[in-house]
């Protein structure tokens, strides 16, 4: 036996295996986490990792392939791009048929869109570096000072930060930015990103405190180096674990964080279901403390009494 994929990049996903041509087909994106492409490996393990397509075309990359892997339906997007589907031919990757170019509709997204979405690496310290996108309002000045607005997950399930049409509700973020906001969003250490195993472990254990961190601290890092935001005037938002991240930011980061929308948070983690909660933070007889000291409801309790608010602690 021998390994097939030895090299430095993490597989995102399997594609196909031809079996009649040697080759193992799978998605991978060395150099950059918020993308995805098609690559290949020989089924003896005696090769080098082969990337299949057009390598001037960042964003996501998806393919139906034909029984002998020889065809495949190719889907190609970016965050600021719909997709364009193609019927090609493999390995070469010659395009046979256009099959939907979604013209129309990238021409009103041309007009819609007023500033290409930005993607950025924020490096907080500790070889730690972090991918962040951020939308800038259609009358965007560099010389003014711009409120921002964070959409934040920051957990294991998924990445917020990715080159791909639709991505991290993107059309509604772009409404907001064009109201005057600089609209944020990063990926901390935990999420599914394609950066290595200890990438992807550093938040066992630590399911609320690592990622508020990590959040807090490419904020800062963005605001260092780009004088237009406002750090006078921060908002966050983010959906079940955003929820909960958001919930975090605001009550471990007061400082930083002014307002906050938690849709469906988990504030007590004992209370949510087993097959995602303990996975990262083990049962309450093994880490009893831990999942305490991560209770955001903890950290509620006197800003509710104040607010009167209620809380929905099991939301799925």
């Amino acid at each position: 036996m021998s390994l097939l994929t030895p090299g430095e990049y993490d597989i995102i996903d399997r594609a196909v295996v031809d079996e009649n041509g040697g080759w193992y087909y799978f998605y991978a994106s060395p150099d950059n986490g918020t993308q995805k492409h098609l690559h290949r490996v020989p089924l003896d393990g005696a090769g080098t990792l082969e990337r299949i397509g057009p390598t001037d075309q960042s964003g996501t990359h998806d393919y139906e392939f034909s029984p002998d892997a020889r065809w495949a339906f190719h889907t190609y997007s970016t965050i600021d791009t719909a997709p364009i589907v193609e019927l090609v031919e493999l390995p070469g990757h010659q395009v046979v048929r256009v099959l939907e170019k979604n013209s129309e509709l990238n021409a009103r997204m041309n007009q819609l869109i007023s500033h290409p979405t930005e993607f950025v690496q924020l490096e907080i310290g500790d070889g730690v570096s972090m991918d962040a996108w951020m939308i800038k309002p259609k009358d965007f000045d560099e010389s003014r000072k711009y409120p921002v607005f964070i959409y934040v997950y920051g957990e294991p399930h998924a990445q917020t930060v990715l080159d791909q049409w639709g991505a991290a509700q993107v059309d509604f973020h772009r409404v907001v930015a064009d109201l005057g906001y600089l609209v944020v969003s990063i990926d901390n250490r935990g999420t599914p990103a394609p950066k290595g195993a200890d990438w992807r472990r550093s938040i066992f254990g630590s399911l609320g405190p690592l990622s508020t961190e990590e959040q807090a601290a490419g904020l800062k890092e963005l605001a260092r180096t780009r004088p237009y935001v406002d750090l006078s005037r921060v908002g966050i938002w983010g959906w079940s674990g955003g929820g909960s991240n958001a919930l975090n930011a605001m009550f471990r980061k007061p400082e930083l964080y002014h307002v906050g929308i938690a849709v469906v948070p988990k504030p007590q983690p004992h209370l949510y279901n087993a097959w995602f909660q303990e996975i990262y933070m083990r049962t309450r007889g093994v880490r009893a403390a831990r999942l305490r000291s991560f209770r955001t409801l903890r950290l509620w309790i006197p800003w509710r009494q104040r607010r009167r608010m209620t809380n929905d602690p099991l939301v799925h």
